[in-house]
């Protein structure tokens, strides 16, 4: 895999990956050392997060597996190709987080939550996958929603072996909606496993 590093003290604001990524915003990323969402306050750490990124628009047109760590004001990280333009356009480096405070209301409020997750930022993860785990976050806590996605991800994803490691695709829509409402509810969907499919179905032939 490449490898390189992105200092943060090249960003417009502060940066916290972990704040980031395990704030109940995205569930396609995994953890490294099997840690994601067990804390119920989570900022400040440096371990290993990893994702199979799908062709993205402006971005690339080949599928990236990509694993990103912070430490040492930087973020490290191994990809299957040229990652800095995927964690600019996922984890949105390129927001100015400073200026963005700066138009806020001034509310105590905002401030507090600001200061106890100073680096946190919005994501913008892949259409496809994210309405899939917004569909599935429905009255779910938000470590049962990430295990939903890595087991969609895990039976019915692509899989890819990179240095001796096999990575899990999210599946594609047309993969998704080849599944019958008893094969996701077997991945414990439980109500939200027709919602899940007829959803796959509309985007596999276009209609959404």
């Amino acid at each position: 895999m490449e490898r390189g590093a992105i200092p943060l003290d090249t960003l417009d604001g502060p940066f916290d990956l972990q704040a980031t990524v395990e704030s109940g915003q995205s569930y396609l990323w995994t953890r490294a050392d099997g840690g994601m969402y067990e804390r119920d306050v989570a900022h400040g750490g440096d371990a290993w997060y990893e994702t199979v990124v799908p062709p993205l628009d402006a971005v690339g047109n080949d599928r990236a597996v990509v694993r990103v760590r912070q430490a040492d004001e930087r973020l490290v990280w191994e990809s299957t190709t040229d990652a800095v333009p995927i964690l600019t356009h996922l984890l949105r480096l390129d927001d100015d987080l400073d200026a963005i405070l700066g138009a806020t209301p001034d509310d105590s409020l905002l401030a507090r939550a600001y200061e106890a997750y100073r680096g946190m930022r919005l994501v913008r993860d892949p259409p496809f996958p994210c309405l899939i785990s917004f569909i599935c976050s429905a009255q779910m806590r938000v470590s049962r929603i990430h295990g939903m996605q890595r087991a969609l991800a895990t039976e019915y994803g692509d899989t890819l072996s990179v240095d001796g490691r096999t990575y899990h695709a999210f599946p594609t829509p047309t993969q998704l909606a080849a599944r019958t409402e008893e094969e996701l509810r077997a991945l414990k969907l439980g109500y939200r496993a027709p919602y899940v499919g007829r959803t796959a179905t509309m985007v596999a032939d276009g209609e959404a």
